[in-house]
């Protein structure tokens, strides 16, 4: 039985002796997130035995985490990855015409992307270096399938095999039990070669030597708090839902028929919103009597409040205000204003610091490849604030005779908001425009 595997910039062919059912792991679905975390110890302890250092988290939980079970949780960390990456790069126009001709899957802007991504979820990213002749490539590899392999050294305590870094699937069997590794070995890449992997990551409050942490690991507990409500809640309406109420009849002897013709006319005359607060009518006939018993009671709606109050902390732990991820507190009005407010704070206390942290590492990279004005690189800052804070300042540019009413124009409808403030003023430059061009 053969099976082909894609991995980052290759194909491998994996050829095993087993015929028994099994699946390659492919993350879709609740199906594939209860099958990791299910496969999880097995994959650990083949890892293990193979000398790689583990994780200090269960990677597969946190992807759980963040795709599938917190809104807020997810929220926040696209948010991180948006804002520090997404407003794109710049540097030396040299260093923007080597990047250019650099080999990608879907482009550079989708490997920050994806990378930075990995990085905020994980607190790691690796990235595959191939070189060839005059042209470099760069692949990303997924970091919760990554792991770095510890050295061997002999009693000198010199390396007998250097560190490395592997790129691993693994198959499952169809009852979600782990069968099969399959690793793929790479070198650490350093300035002078040609093919190998680059590790960046974040840095790691217990100390961990191979990997970082993200930030939010502080509340690891809260989030697995959260799974169970809403686990809980899921089985509650899956399994604890009984109907609403139940007709009892003393002193009749009704056939079949009657009965689902019975049932198929309380249905029709007393449910839906057509039939809200209308009064049934029965008639029976001497001796016989109908009950109606109500089954439903309230939902308990406890596990609501619950999870109200280990929200704010989850958001807290991503150092990410809460307002910009849709949480609205007593008291907050919630206007665009308090919005920009609560993200010029996040940019300057995180976002900020962490794009200079994420172009120290990836410019050690574009140096070791051996790019030209390689210090020059830099991702681009986000405008957080709104397009009405530009226009007086466009406007005193126009008069000073700094811009054109024309290019004055165009920059504000760059960043057009959508406050009236805006849209006032900015027909106050269309009519200055008019007004230098003589009416």
């Amino acid at each position: 039985m053969r099976i082909r595997i894609k991995f980052t910039g290759k194909n491998r062919e994996a050829e095993f002796d087993d015929d028994s059912s099994f699946s390659l792991n492919i993350p879709t679905g609740d199906k594939w997130a209860d099958q990791i975390v299910k496969s999880f110890a097995g994959l650990s302890s083949h890892l293990s035995a193979i000398n790689a250092a583990p994780m200090p988290f269960d990677p597969f939980l946190l992807a759980t985490l963040a795709g599938r079970k917190n809104g807020y949780h997810s929220t926040a960390i696209h948010i991180k990855k948006a804002m520090c990456v997404g407003a794109g790069y710049d540097g030396d126009p040299q260093l923007l015409e080597w990047l250019a001709n650099i080999e990608t899957e879907r482009g550079l802007d989708a490997l920050f992307q994806d990378t930075a991504l990995d990085m905020e979820t994980y607190g790691n990213q690796f990235v595959e270096v191939r070189g060839g002749l005059g042209v470099w490539a760069l692949y990303h590899m997924p970091a919760s399938k990554c792991r770095v392999i510890l050295p061997q050294i002999d009693a000198t305590g010199a390396a007998i095999i250097p560190e490395q870094i592997l790129q691993f699937e693994y198959v499952v069997r169809d009852t979600g039990q782990f069968w099969r590794l399959i690793p793929t070995y790479f070198d650490l890449f350093k300035a002078g070669m040609l093919t190998g992997v680059r590790q960046m990551r974040l840095g790691s409050i217990t100390g961990n030597y191979w990997y970082g942490e993200p930030e939010y690991l502080s509340a690891g507990d809260l989030l697995l708090t959260n799974i169970s409500i809403v686990d809980y809640v899921k089985k509650l309406f899956e399994q604890g839902t009984l109907s609403d109420m139940l007709l009892l009849g003393k002193g009749t002897n009704l056939s079949k028929k009657t009965r689902n013709a019975f049932r198929n006319f309380w249905t029709a005359s007393q449910t839906g919103i057509k039939n809200a607060h209308r009064i049934g009518f029965l008639q029976v006939g001497e001796g016989e009597d109908i009950t109606v018993n109500k089954l439903n009671a309230a939902i308990d709606s406890s596990f609501s409040e619950q999870r109200k109050d280990n929200r704010d902390e989850i958001v807290a732990a991503h150092m990410v205000p809460p307002r910009v991820v849709g949480i609205i507190t007593a008291g907050s009005m919630g206007g665009g204003g308090e919005v920009e407010g609560q993200l010029k704070v996040l940019k300057m206390s995180l976002i900020d610091p962490r794009q200079k942290y994420y172009e120290a590492q990836w410019k050690q990279l574009f140096r070791d490849m051996g790019a030209p004005m390689w210090q020059t690189f830099v991702f681009k800052p986000l405008d957080v604030t709104a397009g009405s804070r530009d226009v007086p300042a466009l406007s005193q540019a126009v008069q000073a005779g700094w811009l054109s009413a024309q290019e004055a124009l165009q920059v504000w409808e760059t960043e057009k908001s959508a406050d009236s403030e805006a849209v006032r003023l900015g027909a106050a430059l269309r009519n200055f425009r008019k007004e230098l061009r003589g009416g």
